[in-house]
């Protein structure tokens, strides 16, 4: 999901400063050089702009967490998979996370079997 998320936003970031930077960088009529300094100036705005705009209404949390990931066999057939969340910052946080990989394995079981 955060995927879909960031390509759609590049997206949108891309179209909106081609659509800025175009009319900046056209060749003028007048043989004048383009507005260049002024486009740079406009494309770090816009940049800057998402970025924020993306930290002020993202409710991802950044934080310095550690997941680790282990895999063992369980005789012929069968594996053990677990989940290793570390550097967590409450039991609120533990018991949520814990809630959330068990709703992820359980569905990547459901859909391996």
């Amino acid at each position: 999901m955060i995927v879909a998320f960031v390509l759609i936003a590049g997206t949108l970031a891309t179209a909106a400063a081609l659509l800025l930077l175009t009319p900046l960088l056209r060749r003028r009529e007048d043989a004048r050089p383009a507005a260049a300094i002024t486009s740079i100036a406009v494309l770090l705005v816009v940049l800057l702009g998402g970025a924020g705009l993306y930290a002020m209404f993202s409710n991802y949390k950044w934080n310095d967490t550690t997941v680790q990931f282990n895999m063992y066999p369980k005789g012929a057939a069968r594996t053990s998979f677990v989940v290793g969340h570390l550097d967590l910052t409450s039991a609120d946080a533990v018991e949520t996370n814990r809630a959330k990989w068990k709703a992820a394995l359980g569905a990547l079981a459901g859909a391996l079997d």
